[in-house]
C-alpha cells in the first residue's frame, strides 16, 4: 500500500491547470537503454514514461466529459494520512457505478461538460484518488480520497455544487510502480545481474559462419538484437564455474519467444551432455518454445 500511495502522490501533484489547458507534461522522456548500469538507472529509466502516460490518460478523460456522480458533502478528514485528505459522499443510484479503490476521478463543479467549460467557469476543478470507499444506505456512498495538491480555480466553495467522474483506476499501474522500486529491492544481486551491463567482452558469434551461425540466422531470420541476445545467452552458458543471469525483454511481437527457441536449439546441439530446465506459465507457451525444435 505504501507503493501505491507513493505514486499516488506523484500524480496529484500534477497541475491540473496545465491538464486543462492541454499543455504539454513536464516529464523529460528518453529512449529507454538495453542496458543499466546500475539499479537505480533502471527505476528512473521507467519512471516519467509511466507519469507521462498517465498524464495522457487524465489528458484524453477531459475530452470527454460526461454526467458524474453528484457529490452530496465532503469534509477534510481528521485523520491527515496524506496531503488533502477528504471524505465524500456521493449520490449512488446504481452499484455498479460504486468507485473503488484506486480510481482516478475528475471533482468538478455540477453541470459543466467539457474543459473549455470549466475553463471560461473558472471554478474549482481538481484530480482525487480514491483511497477507501464504503457502501452506505438510502442511495448513497462514502468514500476517502486524496486531492490534488495542485488544483484549477482555487478553493472549494460551499455554495457550489459539485460532481465526480471516474476517468482510470491506478491498481495496475501502481503494481508496476511497485515492481520498479520495492521489486528490485529483493535479491540485489540477482537483480543485478539481470538489469546491469555485461563486463565481459562476449564476441558476436551469431553474426559469423562460425560455430554458431548455421543454426541461427540464417534459419531463424533473427534481427541483430535477437542475435546478440542469442550469443550472450550461450556465452553465458559456455563458463558453468560462474553464476550468470540474462534476461530477454521487449514489447509483444518482439520475437522474445523465437529467440528463446533458438536458444534452447543451440544449446540442445551444441551442449548436449548438459541437461536444461525450461520453465513458462502454461503448456501452450512451452509448445511455442520447443516447436522450432522440431523444424
Amino acid at each position: 500500500m505504501a507503493t501505491a500511495q507513493a505514486l499516488f502522490k506523484e500524480v496529484l501533484s500534477f497541475p491540473v491547470d496545465d491538464i486543462l489547458k492541454r499543455k504539454q507534461s513536464h516529464f523529460k522522456v528518453e529512449t529507454i537503454p538495453n542496458e543499466f548500469a546500475t539499479r537505480l538507472a533502471y527505476t528512473e529509466a521507467f519512471r516519467n514514461p509511466k507519469l507521462e502516460e498517465i498524464w495522457h490518460h487524465i489528458d484524453s478523460s477531459m475530452d470527454t466529459i460526461s454526467r458524474g456522480l453528484d457529490v452530496v458533502s465532503y469534509k477534510c478528514s481528521k485523520n491527515r494520512r496524506g496531503l488533502n485528505e477528504y471524505n465524500i459522499k456521493l449520490n449512488l443510484e446504481n452499484v455498479e457505478n460504486m468507485p473503488r479503490k484506486g480510481d482516478l476521478m475528475l471533482f468538478l463543479e455540477r453541470g459543466l461538460e467539457s474543459r473549455d467549460q470549466i475553463i471560461k467557469a473558472g471554478s474549482f476543478c481538481t484530480i482525487i484518488v480514491v483511497i477507501d470507499n464504503t457502501r452506505t444506505y438510502n442511495h448513497t456512498t462514502s468514500m476517502l480520497v486524496w486531492m490534488s495538491r495542485s488544483p484549477y480555480g482555487g478553493s472549494l466553495n460551499d455554495q457550489r455544487s459539485y460532481q465526480v467522474m471516474s476517468m482510470c483506476n491506478l491498481t495496475t499501474f501502481a503494481c508496476s510502480w511497485e515492481v520498479m522500486t520495492r521489486g528490485c529491492q529483493d535479491n540485489p544481486e540477482i537483480i543485478n545481474l539481470m538489469l546491469t551491463k555485461n563486463k565481459e567482452n562476449v564476441d558476436n558469434i551469431l553474426l559469423a559462419d562460425g560455430k554458431y551461425g548455421q543454426f541461427t540466422g540464417k534459419d531463424f531470420g533473427l534481427n541483430k538484437s535477437q542475435k546478440d541476445a542469442v550469443a550472450s545467452c550461450i556465452s553465458a552458458s559456455e563458463c558453468p564455474n560462474k553464476l550468470s543471469v540474462r534476461l530477454i525483454w521487449g514489447p509483444p511481437g518482439t520475437g522474445k519467444t523465437k529467440t528463446a527457441s533458438v536458444v534452447l536449439l543451440m544449446l540442445l546441439k551444441n551442449l548436449s551432455t548438459r541437461r536444461t530446465l525450461v520453465c513458462a506459465p502454461t503448456n501452450t507457451a512451452l509448445t511455442q518454445l520447443a516447436s522450432v525444435l522440431f523444424l
